[in-house]
């Protein structure tokens, strides 16, 4: 079923653990390594060896390079300093020359619904965006990591979790998940089921119809789970799948019968 998927071509939108215990065996003897360095070792090389996005380099760069003259936040909101942040990237990237890849993606993983909304108060001058988003999301509470495609923003008490490596679903229906670039998303405050409908429609759209409904829910999962927002631009589905299962408290699982399957974390 899957070879239909990958037979619809390319489309001209933009394309897109730990560490294990070491073993010596000595005359049929298995022994384990007395060398505390080695898990250590051995997990700085699988994160040596896990692919580098383009998008991941650029990120870290426009981090460092784009300077904001000014900033003056008195009862500001997270959301709504990361929405002013996220424009004046887009303004002031200058060493971009194609207007639509200015700027990057922002996402904000909400704490848990009806918390109270942190209000910021900051003042600053001619400040690197890395500086500035370091010192907001440390004000509230919040911690941020930059992935394949967008910088994310979580709550600092999940970082045990959120700094783990993302193992990327493998098979057919991964890959067709990573080969289909959703353009733009612009969620509000939005349930995971109606994102779903969202991007099956637009996975419609994308292969002219020769796809149905690829993405479904497992008997476990919570279609009325909130995202509280989440705006992106050219990001495969894989990844717009992490975005969206993330924020709602689930992940997604690719199968043998051609569905991407979201599941509770």
């Amino acid at each position: 079923m899957m070879n239909s998927f990958l037979s619809s071509g390319h489309f001209p939108w933009l394309a897109i653990g730990t560490g294990t215990l070491a073993l010596l065996l000595f005359g049929g003897v298995t022994m384990a390594n007395d060398n505390p360095a080695a898990p250590k070792e051995q997990a700085e090389k699988e994160k040596a060896a896990e692919p580098v996005f383009p998008e991941k380099v650029s990120i870290e760069q426009k981090l460092d390079s784009i300077v904001v003259p000014k900033v003056d936040w008195e009862g500001t909101t997270l959301e709504e300093a990361i929405v002013f942040l996220r424009m004046r990237a887009m303004e002031l990237d200058r060493n971009e020359p194609k207007p639509h890849r200015k700027g990057f993606n922002i996402v904000i993983q909400s704490p848990a619904a009806g918390a109270d909304p942190v209000r910021l108060t900051l003042v600053k001058e001619q400040t690197t965006l890395r500086a500035l988003i370091l010192e907001a999301s440390q004000e509230a509470g919040m911690k941020f990591r930059v992935d394949d495609f967008a910088l994310v923003l979580y709550p600092a008490d999940q970082a045990a979790d959120q700094e783990k490596p993302w193992k990327i679903p493998t098979g057919e229906a991964a890959d067709f998940a990573a080969k289909r670039i959703i353009p733009r998303i612009d969620f509000g405050s939005t349930t995971l089921k109606d994102a779903v409908e969202f991007l099956n429609l637009r996975i419609g759209e994308l292969t002219k119809h020769s796809v149905a409904d690829p993405i479904v829910f497992d008997g476990d999962a919570d279609p009325t789970a909130e995202i509280r927002g989440l705006h992106l631009r050219d990001v495969p589905l894989s990844h717009v799948l992490r975005y969206c299962t993330e924020a709602a408290g689930h992940r997604w699982i690719a199968d043998d019968d051609s569905k991407l399957r979201i599941i509770r974390k």
